[in-house]
């Protein structure tokens, strides 16, 4: 039985992946380097300190995790106060109509927290959600379950009783790897993403509805 959805944030709630690229480029940029589409793709649904260690490693950069942590999150958050935020059409539509049929609903994102929070309060969104759980609160980020699962805890609900909805192939695995139902959206902004896994496959949220989701979870169960 449905009684739980959980929410990834970037490209499910809010269309934020331009924004997040920008933040990438921004950093790479002080490198002198340029990353590719396929470079920038291959990072969505990392935990932050995570992509760091891999920008570090990969482009050999003369900094420490921690300067270039402080770096990422000053840019983070002078590129998205000031940036347009635009919800993914039928996202906000879903999560009010799964908030008056009684279920219970969370946040799951790699982003930290006070970016989520951020994010949601602009969207005038917040107050539906019964949690949030960021990359900041999990010691392993997507794909671990880790945080799927203590969103989960949160909100009292056995994995089985959880659905999540995700955009990335790291946030899929971590989905399956906490035994939740998955639905992967595909937009423009998932290329080269992988979604073999998830248990379903859409491109418009706006098709999605709580019924559904009820009807297709007893099916499957």
């Amino acid at each position: 039985m449905l009684k739980a959805i959980l929410f990834d944030m970037d490209g499910v709630i809010v269309d934020s992946e331009p924004l997040h690229k920008k933040v990438q480029e921004t950093i790479l940029a002080r490198y002198h380097i340029e990353p590719t589409e396929e470079e920038l793709q291959s990072y969505v649904g990392l935990g932050v300190k995570p992509l760091l260690e891999k920008h570090i490693q990969k482009y050999r950069l003369p900094v420490s995790l921690e300067a270039l942590h402080l770096f990422y999150l000053e840019t983070l958050f002078r590129i998205f106060s000031n940036g347009e935020l635009k919800p993914i059409p039928g996202a906000i539509e879903l999560i009010q109509q799964a908030k008056a049929f009684g279920l219970k609903l969370a946040v799951a994102s790699s982003s930290p927290l006070k970016l989520i929070q951020l994010i949601l309060h602009r969207l005038k969104i917040l107050k539906y959600f019964d949690t949030v759980v960021s990359g900041d609160e999990v010691k392993k980020g997507k794909p671990d379950p880790e945080i799927f699962l203590e969103a989960a805890s949160r909100v009292g609900c056995a994995p089985e009783e959880c659905i999540v909805i995700e955009d990335s192939t790291n946030g899929v695995l971590a989905a399956k790897k906490a035994k939740m139902k998955c639905i992967a959206f595909q937009s423009p902004n998932t290329k080269g993403q992988q979604f073999d896994l998830a248990d379903r496959v859409i491109d418009d949220l706006c098709s999605l509805s709580v019924g559904q989701l009820k009807n297709w979870m007893n099916s499957v169960s």
